[in-house]
């Protein structure tokens, strides 16, 4: 690393030397700028270090209305990233939904014989007037679950 940055990371750091000590510019006949704590050649300038500006009384009261508003805005951020898993989920179960219906329907129209399971696990035959209100049932479902 060039000894000018290292020297300036230095002053940085440890203000309370800079304070003490007399800062010099000087550049050399490269055309390269230095800085150090005793003048390089005859045109070094001395450098005047301010001190840091001391933060006003209410800086605390201000860090903190700005850590709430930070998180609130976060918290915002993850409801809508949340919302957003739903609404994707919602929409998948939907298409998972609307496809069933789509193919029940198929097999309800291509079906040569619809029945049901009764109570005691025997297969009833639907008649015309059932298969008719079935597939009714269907639309409705398809209706319902199909964009």
């Amino acid at each position: 690393m060039p000894r000018p940055f290292i020297i300036i990371c230095l002053l940085f750091l440890s203000p309370s030397l800079a304070a003490e000590a007399g800062i010099y510019k000087w550049t050399d006949e490269s055309g390269i700028v230095h800085y150090g704590s005793r003048p390089g050649n005859h045109d070094a300038v001395n450098i005047e270090i301010k001190p840091a500006p001391e933060l006003p009384a209410d800086h605390a009261t201000r860090r903190e209305k700005q850590r709430r508003l930070l998180n609130l805005y976060e918290e915002e951020r993850e409801e809508k990233r949340e919302q957003k898993a739903r609404a994707k989920q919602e929409k998948q179960e939907r298409l998972a939904n609307c496809q069933r219906a789509r193919d029940y329907y198929k097999t309800i129209k291509t079906a040569a014989l619809l029945y049901e399971i009764d109570d005691e696990g025997n297969q009833v035959i639907l008649d015309e007037p059932e298969r008719q209100a079935e597939e009714s049932r269907i639309i409705q479902y398809m209706d319902n679950w199909c964009d």
